[in-house]
């Protein structure tokens, strides 16, 4: 039996459908459609499968996604979509970002389908409905919520991704296993290491359970207002991260995380056996792929132009544990500071 996902949604219900035969799920596509690609995937999957449709080729990169740029994928839908189109988005976030966008806008809304190629798209962003575009090189200034009618997970487009591609992927995936249980987090903490080892592991189910648990939250909460603001633990650290070093956004994530659980620990959330505990499996993702010395007047005013922030006054998601995750705003910005200077002069 396939495993399937249903999720429940206010501005459009949808379904998560795993199946690895391409040719198949294209066949079932019975109306007018145009197709928005990554690059490489085209190259690798898709150049004799689509070569009579209509389509546009991007470059998955954050340039791709900035408002600025979009101008070149407006004419293309202008010219080849109408109101009954489906579009069919095949790539990993940044494609997923601005074919969602895009269909969101256009026309005042029109269909999409996701076919997420990257273990981070298929293990977290395909579902939750957001949609974010950058705007002059802030990342994900603008967007709504606009999910797909259906999204395809074909682990098949996993097999020619790069080793740091998957740690990436672990990286984003953590935070729902760290936000989750104990039990959770065990499974992803032995997964992880048994990648690290080269020892054989079933992305399928790290998939399947990952979605399971941002299922709960977007349930609740789809529109971030409340639980789901959690889902950001590690993500505005994380995205100061991504503006100052050249790092996959996952592995910025994963560093994220750990200087989250730091400032918890150092602010009396956080005992220091449990930091060491969640900083242990951490570092399967971090000792790998260090960062430099950041610049930290740099992040905090990076931070501070985060979309979750308040009035200037940057609000972070901390932890008191596994499972244990909360929102605050930061008060004392000096002492904060000094924390992360701390931080970023630290060896693990």
């Amino acid at each position: 039996m396939k495993k399937k996902i249903k999720i429940k949604s206010k501005v459009n219900s949808y379904e998560v459908n795993f199946n690895n035969n391409l040719a198949q799920s294209f066949a079932d596509l019975n109306k007018e459609v145009i197709f928005v690609i990554d690059s490489k995937v085209y190259k690798i999957y898709l150049k004799k499968i689509i070569k009579n449709k209509k389509f546009i080729i991007l470059s998955s990169n954050e340039k791709t996604k900035d408002f600025f740029n979009l101008k070149k994928i407006i004419d293309f839908f202008i010219k080849n979509v109408s109101k009954n189109t489906l579009v069919v988005a095949i790539g990993g976030g940044v494609i997923q970002d601005v074919a969602s966008f895009l269909s969101s806008i256009f026309k005042r809304g029109i269909d999409w389908y996701f076919f997420p190629t990257t273990l981070i798209s298929q293990g977290d962003s395909c579902i939750g409905g957001k949609t974010s575009i950058n705007y002059n090189k802030l990342k994900n200034q603008l967007g709504n919520f606009y999910p797909p009618k259906r999204i395809v997970i074909n682990s098949r487009f996993l097999k020619n991704i790069s080793k740091k591609e998957i740690f990436s992927g672990f990286g984003e995936m953590g935070h729902y296993f760290f936000l989750s249980n104990n039990k959770d987090y065990e499974y992803y903490r032995k997964s992880l290491l048994k990648f690290s080892k080269n020892e054989k592991i079933n992305l399928n189910e790290i998939i399947f359970r990952s979605l399971n648990i941002k299922k709960k939250y977007i349930e609740k909460d789809e529109f971030d207002q409340n639980i789901r603001l959690k889902l950001n633990y590690g993500h505005t650290f994380g995205h100061a991260i991504e503006n100052l070093v050249t790092i996959p956004h996952g592995i910025a994530v994963a560093h994220g995380m750990n200087i989250s659980n730091f400032v918890s620990y150092k602010l009396g959330y956080l005992k220091f056996n449990k930091f060491n505990i969640m900083e242990d499996t951490l570092k399967i993702i971090l000792k790998r792929y260090p960062i430099r010395k950041i610049n930290v007047k740099k992040f905090v005013e990076i931070m501070r132009k985060d979309k979750k922030s308040i009035n200037k006054k940057i609000r972070v998601i901390l932890s008191k544990g596994i499972g244990n995750m909360f929102v605050t705003k930061i008060n004392n910005e000096k002492k904060f500071i000094n924390i992360l200077k701390e931080y970023f002069n630290r060896k693990y």
